[in-house]
């Protein structure tokens, strides 16, 4: 476990001294991609829900 520590610990400070601009460009596009994910699953949920009510009102209907 310690060695698997320490190893993450230099991988992650030559990924810094190395390339710090690109940790930061790979931050900002992250960032990005989540905004982008977030708003697409609010639009992506309730056309969800809609598609469930649907369903729900067929069987309904149909059981009565």
């Amino acid at each position: 476990m310690r060695f698997t520590l320490l190893k993450i610990d230099f991988n992650l400070r030559t990924l810094m001294r190395d390339n710090g601009q690109d940790l930061v460009e790979y931050a900002l596009l992250t960032g990005l991609l989540v905004f982008a994910a977030t708003a697409g699953f609010n639009s992506f949920a309730a056309h969800l829900s809609n598609a469930f009510s649907n369903m729900g009102s067929v069987i309904s209907s149909s059981l009565s």
